[in-house]
């Protein structure tokens, strides 16, 4: 394959040519083009760069971004007009390039990352594959939106600097906590910060999505809960007599662990240790016993099986719950009760 021969004798005329004319010509090299079947890197492509280059220079904004549309779903394109486009000021041209071109060096990657706006880098972030150098940008310059589409890319690879500043920005909007918190890739110190700032909506809807309550004892690390803070702050209630079932509803429902511990266990005379070990139980039997004896509601049993860890989905276990004896369940409870 030569250069494109079939077309030079136009290109020497540019200077000349109108608009309408240069787009003509245009289309007639990308043809050309496709039709080589040349492999990225072939050095047969420059003539094409040079060509093409010479074609959109001083282009209106419209033919340089229907171009750069159709470079991007091409499997052939010359590097330097790619290069080019790309790192267009105008993100509806360099857009489609940055979101799915896969030609596109890192190092142009980069470097667009961190001369681009907002709608450039929102376009990065939803390229299939996202190395660590052009996220640690994307976490530190990109706006909310752009942290969001970035957090939820799960081809997206994060160094452990993007993850902390990932985890340090989270709170910036309820749907961006929910998508940090649900990265597997996240180390479990950065999602317990995560989730100690988490308001209570968002950490009613981590708790609602499959899969969460492992995501919630994940973050609050091996061994016995610290329950210093849910302890004191459920005495407080306790000694102001605001302490009731509506209140370790809302904790559960809100997947603060702690909270719901701490609350089961003033209410049920037990030790924390027993109430966390309910929680913990991958049988839904013993909580239900203990949840039946204090009379609580279906709708606060529902919300705190749903807090186990692994645990089978609450209507499978309904039926047993109102099967239960409420006699049996009270003597249960009185021999584990706190004397």
């Amino acid at each position: 394959m030569t250069a494109p021969e079939p077309v030079l004798p136009e290109v020497g005329g540019l200077a000349s040519a109108d608009a309408a004319q240069r787009t003509r010509i245009l289309r007639r090299v990308e043809d050309l083009l496709a039709a080589t079947g040349l492999a990225p890197g072939d050095p047969r492509l420059l003539p094409f760069d040079d060509v093409m280059l010479r074609l959109l220079d001083g282009a209106a904004a419209e033919e340089r971004a229907a171009c750069a549309a159709r470079l991007a779903a091409a499997a052939l394109a010359p590097p330097r007009i790619l290069d080019r486009l790309a790192r267009d000021a105008d993100p509806a041209v360099a857009g489609p390039l940055l979101s799915a071109a896969t030609a596109l060096s890192e190092a142009t990657l980069v470097a667009c990352a961190e001369a681009g706006g907002q709608p450039h880098l929102g376009a990065l972030a939803r390229r299939p594959v996202l190395s660590e150098p052009v996220t640690d940008v994307l976490v530190e310059r990109g706006g909310t939106m752009v942290l969001l589409v970035t957090a939820e890319n799960r081809g997206a690879r994060f160094s452990g600097y993007g993850l902390a500043t990932l985890a340090g920005r989270a709170g910036e909007s309820e749907r961006l906590t929910l998508a940090v918190a649900r990265r597997a890739d996240l180390p479990p110190h950065l999602r317990r910060h995560v989730l100690a700032g988490a308001s209570e909506a968002a950490r009613k809807l981590l708790v609602e999505a499959p899969g969460a309550p492992d995501l919630l004892w994940a973050a609050l690390g091996p061994g016995r809960l610290d329950l210093r803070e849910a302890v004191e702050a459920v005495d407080r209630l306790a000694r102001a007599g605001r302490l009731d079932e509506a209140t370790l509803r809302r904790h559960a429902s809100a997947g603060s662990v702690a909270h719901a511990v701490a609350a089961l266990a003033a209410l049920a005379r037990l030790r924390t240790a027993e109430a966390e070990d309910l929680l913990r139980d991958p049988r839904p039997e013993p909580l239900m016993m203990v949840a039946k004896a204090l009379g609580l509601e279906w709708a606060t049993v529902k919300a705190l099986l749903a807090l186990r860890p692994s645990a089978e989905p609450a209507p499978s276990v309904q039926p047993t719950w109102e099967l239960m004896s409420l006699d049996a369940a009270r003597a249960t409870l009185a021999r584990r009760a706190v004397r």
